[in-house]
């Protein structure tokens, strides 16, 4: 599974928005997400090849 929590996802994405405006690079932000967004996935797949 991925991150959990209310908060954590709904700070993220506003941090990673955030950093590209004043032109900074989120590059371990946009990794902790794109990582979250994979583990769902991938969680989702294991669950159907055991049904």
């Amino acid at each position: 599974m991925g991150y959990g929590g209310s908060c954590f996802p709904k700070d993220v994405k506003p941090l990673i928005v955030f950093s590209n405006r004043v032109d900074y690079a989120p590059i371990i932000l946009q990794a902790v997400e794109e990582v979250n967004e994979n583990q769902a996935k991938h969680t989702v797949k294991k669950k159907q090849k055991r049904s």
